[in-house]
């Protein structure tokens, strides 16, 4: 497993110097229109000592509101096997296009870093944006493994309505509805 580990990086690490990226390795993703109910898989292979960017691209359709959620998770295999640091640092952050300015800015509060990251945000439906892929919306992953060996990650992003308040205002109104029944039923000389 290991050799066949060192052989996909060697061949991977050929093609980043092939194509003169070996000092920073960056890739563009399009996920392309995400709605409520949807989610994305992430994934991604970074070389050691270098910091790396993925960046996944996307829309949002749908509702008035909904809540874009991101995890990833870091693994390291490293070469010789060492149980000290099986993972590394990722930084997750939420960027929106503002075509006043035409680039990318990041949403406040949806920056993290850790080997384990969730980042959320209350996103409003929207298309178009100055990325190579015309997409509103950008998810980066970053980090920079150390190490000898194999350095992944992988994790999902997902796009949830957000609830309108009349919506809420129903669900709890039959709540209290139904404990004022079940109360009923439980009192004393009542049929």
């Amino acid at each position: 497993m290991v050799r066949l580990l060192n052989i996909l990086l060697a061949v991977w690490l050929t093609g980043m110097f092939a194509s003169g990226s070996a000092s920073a390795a960056f890739r563009e993703i399009d996920l392309g229109v995400l709605s409520p109910g949807s989610a994305a898989g992430l994934f991604g292979v970074f070389p050691f000592g270098v910091e790396s960017t993925d960046i996944y691209e996307f829309d949002i359709s749908g509702a008035p509101t909904d809540t874009v959620a991101a995890s990833a998770v870091s693994l390291l295999t490293l070469n010789p096997p060492s149980p000290a640091q099986p993972t590394f640092d990722l930084t997750l952050e939420l960027l929106e296009w503002n075509p006043v300015t035409s680039t990318f800015d990041a949403i406040i509060g949806t920056t993290v870093t850790g080997a384990a990251v969730v980042t959320t945000a209350d996103l409003a439906p929207a298309t178009g944006g100055g990325n190579s892929n015309n997409r509103h919306y950008e998810l980066t992953v970053v980090g920079m493994p150390e190490g000898v060996g194999m350095a992944t990650y992988g994790g999902s992003i997902a796009v949830v309505a957000v609830p309108e308040a009349s919506m809420v205002l129903l669900v709890m109104t039959g709540l209290i509805a139904v404990g004022f029944l079940g109360r009923r039923r439980l009192a004393p000389g009542s049929v």
